[in-house]
């Protein structure tokens, strides 16, 4: 973690911290390499709440420039999330998005893989869904949608109504 500011929140009986404010230019780090989990979350400030144990994180609310860079395969770079504002639930591993949504200036980046271009979303606002097993499996995006795949010339965009992403 590294942050200009921070301060912690004790359980009731002082055993381990519930919670962080991390105040001015925060960025955290997992150690967490599985495809698909939260690598990096960035933000002017991030408020998180830990589990009991105190080690992992439950819930992550990013506000001012926020950023969630997940892991990719191979060691390479995976989806990025990106908006003013955005509220994520991780799994009790800590790493995995069980929740996820975004307010102004949502942008979803998906890397290129052997068969697809770089894709990208951006919309004013982002809510996902879940699967019954607490998994992100989809997202709905709202607010002036606007989808681009960067193939030869890159200066192609089509507008969307209101798409599901799975």
């Amino acid at each position: 973690i590294r942050t200009d500011s921070a301060v912690g929140y004790l359980s009731d009986d002082e055993s381990h911290i519930t919670s962080l404010d991390l105040k001015g230019h925060s960025h955290i780090v997992t150690k967490s390499e599985s495809v698909g989990a939260v690598k990096e979350m960035s933000a002017r400030d991030i408020t998180i709440s830990l589990g009991e144990d105190g080690e992992h994180i439950e819930r992550a609310v990013l506000v001012g420039d926020a950023s969630i860079q997940l892991a990719g395969e191979g060691g390479m770079p995976g989806r990025r999330i990106a908006g003013r504002a955005l509220d994520v639930g991780l799994s009790p591993d800590g790493t995995t998005m069980s929740s996820l949504s975004g307010r102004d200036a949502v942008q979803l980046e998906f890397p290129a893989d052997g068969t697809a271009p770089l894709r990208s979303v951006r919309a004013g606002m982002m809510d996902s869904t879940a699967s019954a097993n607490g998994e992100l499996n989809g997202a709905r995006l709202t607010d002036s949608v606007e989808y681009r795949e960067l193939v030869g010339d890159p200066s192609g965009t089509s507008a969307l109504g209101t798409p599901q992403m799975t």
